[in-house]
């Protein structure tokens, strides 16, 4: 993964390889680099578009970095300067308001919303739409868990899924008025059935303030 951001000819040879096994598109997500100091963004990216990537996605914090500080979306602008191919900005694009101002400042092509979107699917339409992402009453939260949660239970199995689901429950209710014992509880209900039944008697009796606004 990340290593290959030290060996910019490597991680070419591998994206020509792809576009030689497939019909379709190859498009490649970096870094800015393993660490700041380290970091070659442009250099690695033209590699990568020379050996056919037809679209770069950057995310302008190092590897080492993990997700600390913020993103520099100057790397970004770098990047759709020096490239003749779409440049994809990512990291910290968590409003609607910051995917415009991100477009606006560095000429990207797109955005892509990574942990922005966790527990709030509705940032993805208020985003392609450029109205404020407002989040639906309480009930209306459930009832997004419970579709999602049913969906994964049918693609991975009660066992599997139940798990799986877990990390999402705080997601798509923190900021809101639940009881952090009622989450808690949710973390480890073992029987889907019950999973429902308790994400119901949080939507009946919780209330929830909502929120409406581009920020």
């Amino acid at each position: 993964g990340a290593a290959l951001l030290a060996d910019p000819v490597h991680a070419a040879a591998i994206v020509a390889a792809g576009v030689d096994a497939v019909s379709i598109p190859v498009t490649v997500k970096i870094r800015r680099g393993l660490t700041p100091t380290a970091a070659r963004p442009v250099e690695v990216a033209k590699h990568l578009a020379g050996a056919g990537a037809q679209a770069i996605t950057i995310h302008p914090r190092a590897a080492a970095d993990e997700y600390r500080g913020t993103a520099d979306h100057r790397i970004t602008a770098e990047l759709v300067a020096a490239l003749d191919v779409p440049v994809i900005a990512s990291g910290d694009i968590t409003t609607p308001r910051m995917a415009y101002e991100v477009l606006a400042a560095t000429g990207a092509a797109a955005v892509m919303v990574g942990r922005g979107g966790l527990g709030d699917p509705w940032l993805f339409g208020a985003i392609a739409s450029g109205t404020p992402s407002a989040r639906p009453d309480l009930p209306g939260v459930i009832a997004e868990i419970q579709d999602f949660a049913v969906q994964v239970v049918a693609l991975m199995g009660e066992r599997r899924g139940v798990h799986y689901l877990r990390k999402f429950y705080p997601w798509y209710l923190v900021g809101e008025h639940v009881p952090q014992r009622e989450v808690s509880d949710l973390l480890v209900i073992e029987d889907f059935d019950q999973v429902l039944e308790r994400l119901s008697a949080l939507a009946e009796h919780v209330p929830l303030a909502t929120s409406s606004s581009l920020n």
